[in-house]
């Protein structure tokens, strides 16, 4: 998979990228690792231009950890990662880009029922027309994406796209809403303390945006908190 970056150039001329799998030893074999916690809960993935954490719901009783417990998690993965290069001699972590990311289930209510009610889940979205030829749509997908800001310079992207689903255990309609924080802070401070910054102010985005892209009402069903 090529790595999403985030610049603020010129736009770039289109690429054409060509791939070559070989049968017999897959490429993603060869770079990729999945470490696997024991109930499924947690997996970190590493190849050789990426450490990823992820934690993901595999039961109904599974409860997620906070955002601290991963980062903490984070942390001691990375720095594990970093004495293990130095006694191999295998050189040293180079950051070039950070990313957070929340993905979200959003399920049938009283507020919504079908998939072309988005309107009644985003703000962003309103469900009317000129005229009356076209009807209900079937589904929506949403995509849009914001600036992150630190100084006025820009330094990352806060992704958001809401999808159609299904829930698998009854087939109810579901709104996959997934928020992306992606960038990176200014290499001036010294380790990998702007890693971590960034993360942080990566979470605050994705927590104040989905705040700002979900209905009042949905707000309430939820009984969020102000």
């Amino acid at each position: 998979m090529v790595p999403a970056i985030e610049d603020f150039g010129k736009p770039k001329t289109p690429q054409i990228r060509l791939q070559l799998n070989l049968p017999d030893r897959p490429i993603d074999e060869i770079s990729r690792v999945w470490f696997m916690k024991e109930d499924g809960t947690q997996l970190v993935q590493l190849q050789q231009d990426r450490l990823v954490h992820n934690w993901r719901k595999t039961g109904t009783e599974d409860v997620y950890p906070r955002y601290e417990a991963i980062r903490s998690s984070y942390r001691s993965e990375i720095e594990l990662l970093e004495s293990f290069l130095a006694e191999e001699g295998l050189g040293v972590i180079a950051p070039k880009q950070c990313e957070v990311v929340y993905v979200n289930h959003i399920e049938a209510s009283q507020d919504w029922n079908i998939h072309s009610e988005l309107d009644r889940v985003l703000t962003t979205w309103k469900s009317e027309y000129s005229d009356n030829f076209l009807l209900s749509p079937e589904d929506v997908t949403f995509n849009a994406r914001y600036r992150i800001h630190d100084d006025s310079s820009p330094i990352g992207r806060l992704h958001i796209q809401a999808q159609p689903a299904l829930r698998n255990v009854d087939q109810r309609p579901l709104i996959v809403l997934t928020l992306t924080a992606r960038g990176m802070l200014p290499a001036d401070e010294t380790g990998h303390e702007r890693i971590f910054r960034f993360f942080d102010l990566g979470r605050d985005q994705i927590v104040r945006g989905f705040t700002s892209i979900t209905t009042p009402e949905m707000h309430q069903f939820w009984k969020r908190k102000v």
